[in-house]
């Protein structure tokens, strides 16, 4: 941590330290000469050493950008303010780790960056850094979450949108994506509870009543249900 590198010192004696030099986390070694690197640190990550002895690491492309050179001032506020961008890399890269293996919703992974302990103002920056970058974007997570739903565990219009408010995703945007979903394919919602009905009664034929309350349960409405039960009978 950046802060740990200055935090006993007084104001005074901060504003005049100097960067004294930087180097890659494994450019230290054991006395037979053997690289060793801190723990916790990545290959990526640069050490800088203050003129005071302290140090803390820093990852290699964000010193890249706003790093200081060997000799220049590394006073109180601009120790700060980088420890402010490590912190907001960090948020960065745990929050893509976690959309590179499914999708999220912002408050999704908003929710899940907290678990993880990070501070929630960071949480909230790195993010809508990330949705800017179009890396995360909750139209795109409804959409998908939806269709994923419709194959996997089929249910109707009032379970989806349900579904996608306990995801985090607003109830404007939930409407819209259903809206959108069921006007490209105006079948879609047909096929669902002729799916659900099938896997319902898997283990046997049932009666009209306990169907019909059991999709209901699955979120179809009853206009649904007796329509899908008139193209049961018809095909019997």
């Amino acid at each position: 941590m950046v802060n740990e590198a200055h935090a006993e010192s007084s104001s005074s004696q901060n504003d005049s330290r100097t960067i004294y030099s930087v180097r890659s986390s494994d450019s230290g070694s054991r006395g037979d000469g053997t690289p060793v690197r801190a723990r916790g640190t990545r290959r990526s990550d640069v050490e800088v050493i203050l003129s005071d002895g302290s140090s803390f690491f820093v990852p290699a492309s964000l010193w890249g950008r706003i790093g200081r050179a060997e000799g220049e001032l590394a006073n109180e506020q601009w120790l700060n303010s980088l420890q402010h961008q490590v912190d907001l890399s960090a948020a960065r890269g745990r929050a893509l780790s976690l959309q590179a293996r499914r999708e999220h919703s912002s408050s999704q992974l908003r929710r899940k960056l907290v678990e993880r302990e990070i501070d929630p103002v960071i949480a909230d920056i790195a993010i809508d850094s990330l949705v800017r970058d179009r890396l995360v974007d909750d139209a795109r997570f409804a959409r998908m979450w939806v269709e994923s739903r419709l194959r996997r565990h089929p249910e109707g219009r009032a379970a989806l949108f349900a579904g996608l408010l306990r995801s985090g995703i607003s109830r404007e945007l939930a409407e819209r994506s259903l809206e959108q979903i069921t006007a490209e394919d105006g079948d879609v919602l047909d096929r669902a509870i002729e799916s659900a009905a099938v896997r319902l009664e898997r283990s046997g034929s049932l009666e009209p009543q306990v169907l019909t309350r059991k999709l209901a349960a699955r979120g179809f409405s009853y206009q649904q249900i007796r329509n899908y039960l008139v193209r049961r009978e018809n095909r019997s």
